[in-house]
């Protein structure tokens, strides 16, 4: 036992000992540590390099026999009816080394510190690729499904705007309301203290549409009644409100959704801006503006009546955005629950939202000045905020003792301030304001204690610090609508010598600082479009109401008030931009501060064409209406016009700029009454006793500076008249050459027509019940004088030219006045052409004998072989028109061919001796006239081609 131990312990102190030699060659080498394993890590590694020998040495068959795979009979007989060899399947399965597939190629040796690094970091690498392809999918599969559900959003909400149905609109609660407020809790979704630098909107292109949608839109139909409403009253020259009757039309038709109650409250901030009073909408002695009376003051740069007028802008949407406010604040009260009492005053309302916003468990905020358990100058401010000046006063009065000791010179500042009519303290008092502001509030931010509803009342009474335009509150600006009711309370148009540049402070620069957030910033187009109207921007406002589908009605009828009232810039020019785009910049203003207002035209005319004629075919008469708008911006054409025009109260286009917004206008009505095909309808009808209907652009002419009948006719339906006949739609050009009374020219078009007709041939193709007659038919009704059945419309173009001039000539035969204006020459070639029509037509029936007798009937060609007729006919065909010259080649080929025909035909018959004589006579009758024809086309030089001479002389040589 002690020997059998000795030996193992001699045993293992060997091994120890040879282990430790395994080492020696790597003494000398710098940089290897040596790695001490313990006992447990030598077990391990034993069995795991014992277990992979024993892999190796079993798959490497060394000394070891190792058995095939094999198939059972199920494989193998699936593998034969899939067209395998089992056989090769098999070998190649047992040549497949499964032991090392998840091994190194290469082993690394323990000590090999290099190759186990570069291991790791294979691995490494590949595990990251397999990680960032899983988060790749991942990101995809996310964003796709946002698209989607995004897209789908989009499409629904198109449709139901479309069809004016109301969807499931998400619960907004008590304290929100529409447009810029969304909560005034201390979370508000926009900031304003910090503006981004975003680019200001560009100028974008015209949008197409789909007109049937567009025509069907519920708003659409509510908004064209207006405006046929307005152009009846400028028709007449009465005053009308369009701007609030496009308000009430908006109201009316509004669902739930938020963007329709948008729109309305979008309309009713227009009406308060320009110096509308909503308590007095119905009152009958209210005057309601006059076309284009804001349209010079609107446009000046400068001037006292331009800055009158933008500070009435900014007066009506400070108002507004107070009354808003107002609203705001009682319903935020109410929805609360708040105690108010029996009959709660303004007062009660507003301590009751104070102590909801401002104090937290008990207790008001840390910075405002209590008086009588309420903050005062956040009550006062909230007064003010409200529009409520009077009741601010009062509630300072009321608290006399408090400001003896705080600010006794306020109330005075708050009475001088309100009592002006501009807001501008005098003198004196704005210069005690200021040393108050500068010693006692201006130096808040560095950590003086001073109330910020008291810093925003001194801030707006006395315009201080005016190089900061904003109170970095919460809770005074806590919305970008208290944002811009501030901006526009510093605001001041009469700019005083006495005052600083950086004190400049007008309606156009808060357009500037407004603009610089961009719409990205308020991440709500309804918000963006809100702020461009409050801060006077029209241009670019409607510009981009109409970048969004769901407001792109309400644009045109906004561009259409505005137009109306002039506060909409236009082109001088409605072509003037060539590249399509609606909104265009004309002028960079730099403002006393530096900053750089830019002046924006909006090409309203090439609006109204997109709208107009993409609504043409399916209601032209409505098209109409929005195409008689362009008037108003229109000047007449002629200096006798100008006495019969309607008095107008001014305009911002030259004269000449107005003449070309006419001449558009007629081009536009031009292409509606092309377009539409309804010419009875626009442009009038005349009866069969020559009595004339009037049409709707007739009744309207007045509006596009039209002042005549005949100048209507010039105008308007001649112009399309001819229009129709270059495009090559000659029945359009026909029917309104025939209501302008042009009848003349209807003959000339049909002669055309008859001529182009015989030069094609086509009559020769035609089969034979195509005509069911060789006099064409002619209509009952025709003799009647029933203009419809006489003039088709052009979509019934494939009807016979000639069977049209057969209809119209009956039909101006039986109406003496209307043939009275037909050239006798015009009415005989027509004729003529008729006959040679009906020629060519019993030619290609293979009515020879019939054929024949209508072109001897026309008196053009000779009956007879003798010289002097041959001479006289030839004679006779130069006095001709070209609509029957120009045919004659094929006529005389034609009338050739018949008469040879006819000579064979009785050449070939067989006849008794009896008629043996008149058939030689009929014979050399028809020789006659086949030398007549060629003798009288060899007359006629230079007009008959040679190769038509050729066929004629051959066919005369083959009949003997």
């Amino acid at each position: 036992m002690n020997g059998a131990t000795g030996g193992g312990a001699s045993s293992f102190e060997s091994l120890f000992e040879q282990s430790r030699k395994l080492t020696n060659h790597t003494e000398g080498l710098q940089g290897f540590p040596q790695l001490e394993r313990g006992l447990e890590q030598i077990d391990a590694e034993s069995k795991r390099l014992y277990k992979k020998t024993t892999r190796i040495a079993e798959s490497s068959g060394s000394g070891i026999a190792v058995a095939p795979a094999s198939l059972d009979a199920r494989t193998i007989y699936m593998f034969a009816n899939r067209g395998y060899d089992p056989e090769k399947v098999r070998e190649t399965l047992d040549s497949i080394n499964l032991t090392q597939s998840m091994e190194p190629l290469n082993g690394v040796r323990d000590t090999d510190i290099e190759g186990f690094l570069k291991n790791e970091y294979q691995n490494i690498v590949t595990g990251a690729i397999l990680e960032t392809k899983r988060e790749t999918g991942k990101a995809y599969e996310q964003c796709f499904d946002n698209m989607l559900f995004r897209d789908w959003e989009k499409t629904r909400n198109k449709v139901f705007q479309e069809l004016g149905q109301h969807h499931h609109t998400p619960y907004v609660a008590p304290d929100q309301i529409a447009g810029f407020r969304g909560s005034q809790s201390s979370s508000r979704a926009t900031s304003v203290h910090a503006p981004e630098s975003r680019p200001s909107a560009s100028s974008w292109a015209t949008k197409g549409g789909d007109s049937k949608g567009l025509a069907q839109h519920p708003r659409m139909a509510a908004y064209s009644k207006v405006v046929r409403e307005t152009n009846d009253k400028r028709r007449t020259n009465q005053s009308f409100d369009s701007l609030v009757a496009f308000w009430e039309a908006a109201a009316k038709v509004a669902t739930n959704e938020q963007s329709q109650r948008t729109v309305v409250r979008y309309w009713s901030l227009l009406f308060r801006m320009l110096g509308g009073d909503p308590q007095r909408i119905r009152d009958p002695s209210r005057q309601p503006p006059k076309a284009r009376q804001f349209a010079q003051a609107y446009a000046s740069t400068s001037g006292s009546a331009a800055e009158e007028f933008r500070q009435k802008m900014t007066y009506g949407a400070r108002a507004w955005l107070e009354q808003e406010y107002r609203t705001w604040l009682s319903g935020f009260v109410r929805n609360r629950h708040a105690a108010l009492g029996g009959t709660p005053t303004v007062h009660d309302e507003v301590r009751s939202a104070l102590q909801i916003r401002l104090n937290q468990n008990g207790r008001w905020l840390q910075s405002l000045q209590i008086s009588d358990n309420q903050p005062f100058w956040a009550h006062v401010y909230t007064l003010v905020r409200c529009g409520l000046l009077e009741e601010a006063n009062d509630f300072i009065e009321d608290h006399g003792a408090f400001l003896h000791s705080s600010s006794p010179d306020f109330p005075v500042y708050f009475r001088a301030w309100m009592q002006d009519a501009s807001h501008r303290l005098p003198s004196d008092l704005r210069t005690r304001l200021m040393k108050e502001w500068n010693s006692k509030i201006r130096d808040r931010n560095t950590g003086t204690d001073v109330d910020p509803f008291k810093m925003a009342l001194f801030k707006i009474i006395g315009r201080c610090d005016m190089a900061v335009r904003s109170i970095k509150d919460k809770h005074v600006m806590g919305s970008a609508e208290d944002y811009v009711w501030l901006q526009l309370m510093l605001t001041q148009e009469h700019v005083s010598d006495s005052d600083a540049a950086q004190e400049v402070y007008t309606l156009r620069d808060v357009a500037v600082q407004l603009q610089r957030f961009g719409p990205n910033h308020f991440n709500n187009p309804t918000v963006w479009i809100q702020v461009l109207l409050l801060s006077g921007e029209f241009e670019l406002a409607v510009s981009e109401l109409f970048k969004q589908d769901m407001f792109s009605v309400d644009a045109i009828h906004f561009a259409i008030a505005m137009v109306n009232y002039g506060v909409l810039r236009v082109p001088d020019s409605p072509t003037e931009s060539s590249d399509g785009k609606l909104l265009t910049t004309v002028e960079h203003i730099t403002r006393p501060s530096g900053a750089v207002y830019q002046k924006r035209n909006f090409n309203f005319a090439q609006l109204i064409k997109t709208c107009g004629l993409q609504t043409a075919k399916e209601d032209p008469l409505g098209a109409l209406q929005y195409v008689l708008f362009l008037g108003v911006l229109g000047e007449p054409l002629s200096a006798q016009d100008a006495t019969r025009a309607m008095s107008r109260a001014g305009s911002s286009i030259s004269e000449a700029g107005g003449r070309r917004y006419t001449n558009f206008a007629h081009k536009l009505v031009r292409e509606i009454v092309l377009a539409s095909g309804e010419f009875e309808a626009l442009v009038g009808d005349v009866r069969a006793n020559g009595t004339r209907v009037p049409g709707e652009v007739e009744r309207y002419q007045n509006l596009i500076h039209i002042y005549s009948t005949a100048d209507f006719k010039q105008s308007i339906t001649i112009q399309a008249a001819e229009k129709a006949e270059q495009e090559g739609h000659f029945q359009d050009a026909i029917r309104l050459h025939n209501l302008a009374g042009e009848h003349g020219r209807v003959i000339e078009l049909l002669n055309r027509q008859l001529s182009d007709r015989l030069l094609e041939q086509r009559y020769r193709d035609q089969p034979a019940n195509a005509i069911q007659s060789s006099s064409f038919r002619t209509s009952s009704s025709s003799s009647q004088g029933h203009r419809a059945d006489v003039f088709p419309r052009e979509e019934a173009a494939g009807s016979d030219p000639a069977e049209l001039a057969q209809q119209v000539l009956t039909f101006y035969t039986a109406n003496p006045q209307m043939l009275a204006h037909v050239n006798v020459e015009a009415r005989q070639t027509c004729e003529i052409l008729l006959a040679l029509t009906r020629f060519q037509v019993a030619c290609s029936r293979g009515q020879q004998h019939e054929a024949l007798n209508i072109l001897l009937g026309t008196g053009i060609v000779p009956v007879h072989f003798t010289m002097d007729e041959v001479q006289q006919k030839a004679n006779d065909f130069r006095l001709l028109d070209d609509a029957v010259t120009k045919v004659m080649p094929d006529v005389l080929s034609s009338a050739s061919t018949v008469v040879f025909e006819l000579n064979q035909a009785l050449v070939k018959q067989r006849v008794n001796p009896l008629e043996q004589g008149n058939r030689q006579r009929e014979l050399e009758h028809l020789r006659n006239l086949a030398k007549a024809f060629t003798l009288f086309a060899g007359s006629l030089q230079y007009r008959i081609p040679g190769d038509t001479l050729t066929i004629m002389n051959r066919m005369l040589v083959l009949m003997g």
